[in-house]
């Protein structure tokens, strides 16, 4: 090429370079968001705690509200312990929250899974299981910092705990009805006098305690899961999101989970109810290379002043999962884009290897070799035509 046109194009480069940034330039990046435009109800659920005032608005004092905030100060913590015969869970006054679910069939493991160090913990110490927030129009109120006073329900025979109190001026209460032989809780919240766009936003599991000798894969699995009414379940691992950074859904939400490799804690709208306002991720703080931390909302609007869900808190069980309906057992999403034709599939394998479970008895393992016999034989037909079209094609 002659030195003309190299210096020509060179020229020429350099001017694209320099003018085409100054004709279009770069927008401003906006905060990175994955999922669908927040709503108002999640802008109201990121505003100040409770007792603080939102941008441009005068704290009021108000002496009755002063006064109960004195009263309620001078309760003292405490926690209400309900055992069934599969779990044992354990809820505080302070908020209201559950703070712990200890799983009595399922042995901690420990020292490699050479020992075993009692049953399984999903809470963390000082992290709950479940927390609440108040919004109201203009003011969101985080109950932990609310102290609640125990109510007994005349003819309850131990399984139910009700709390009670007045925020902002308005009865609270928030009841846990614990289900025998099951993981599940019935939980019920009303508050008096809640005017319209109201919400009790409900925190998901921050963090799960392990209870796996190999705490790097169970870290791995740490993952949120929600299903969007006529939708399929969508999963969202707690590695997937950078620290800050949020995922949004609208409703109705049939069900969201917290979960880790072999437990889950759930909330469900009830059967025939509509389903909850919108869902909300975000990315927690790392502090290494394993992702342990994460944070998960459901917002629910208090219809009348009140609303109602189901609490799951227990194992994966494929058949627990089935039997709580609202397909519930696709906690576990499969298939990513392609769930809609894998997630059948693998409900048809995991019902055929539990049926085989219970003819046979034997353990997974040898199950699983069986299976992959019968897999071999349905599948010989084929793979012989394929055999023969190789080897012709060789010869």
């Amino acid at each position: 090429m002659e030195p003309r046109r190299v210096a020509l194009a060179v020229i020429l480069m350099a001017a694209v370079l320099i003018v085409t940034p100054l004709l279009f330039p770069t927008p401003p990046a906006p905060p990175r968001v994955v999922g669908k435009d927040s709503s108002a109800t999640v802008a109201a659920v990121r505003a100040p705690a409770a007792g603080a005032a939102l941008p441009g608005m005068a704290a009021v004092a108000d002496p009755a509200q002063a006064a109960a905030d004195s009263a309620a100060a001078a309760i003292p913590v405490d926690t209400a312990t309900v055992s069934t015969p599969l779990a044992v869970f354990r809820t505080t006054n302070a908020g209201a929250a559950l703070i712990g679910a200890e799983l009595l069939k399922y042995q901690q493991l420990t020292d490699g899974g050479r020992g075993r160090s009692g049953t399984v913990e999903l809470a963390l110490r000082k992290d709950p299981l479940l927390r609440y927030r108040l919004v109201v129009p203009g003011d969101t109120i985080a109950l932990q910092g609310v102290r609640f006073r125990r109510a007994e329900d005349p003819g309850t025979t131990g399984q139910v705990v009700r709390y009670e109190a007045m925020v902002r001026g308005r009865a609270l209460s928030i009841t846990y009805r614990f289900l025998p032989d099951s993981y599940r809780v019935n939980v019920a919240a009303a508050v008096e006098g809640a005017p319209a766009r109201s919400y009790l936003v409900v925190s998901l599991p921050s963090a799960f305690r392990s209870s796996e000798a190999d705490t790097t894969e169970d870290h791995n699995h740490l993952a949120y899961a929600y299903k969007v009414e006529r939708k399929g379940a969508e999963g969202v691992a707690f590695r997937s999101l950078d620290p800050g950074e949020r995922k949004l859904d609208k409703g109705p939400i049939t069900w969201a989970v917290a979960k880790n490799k072999y437990f889950l804690v759930g909330v469900l709208s009830p059967n025939g109810a509509p389903g909850f306002a919108e869902v909300g991720f975000t990315g927690g703080v790392r502090t290494g290379k394993e992702v342990t931390r994460g944070e998960g909302q459901v917002v629910m609007p208090l219809a009348k002043g009140g609303v109602s869900f189901e609490v799951y808190a227990g194992p994966q069980e494929f058949m627990r999962l089935a039997a709580m309906g609202r397909e519930f057992e696709t906690a576990n999403p499969y298939g990513g884009w392609m769930q809609g034709m894998i997630q059948p599939f693998a409900t048809i394998v995991i019902r055929l290897l539990l049926w085989m479970k219970g003819a046979l008895g034997l353990p997974y393992g040898w199950l699983l070799v069986i299976f992959g016999v019968l897999v071999r034989v349905v599948l010989w037909p084929l793979n012989q035509k394929a055999m023969r079209s190789q080897m012709q094609l060789q010869r």
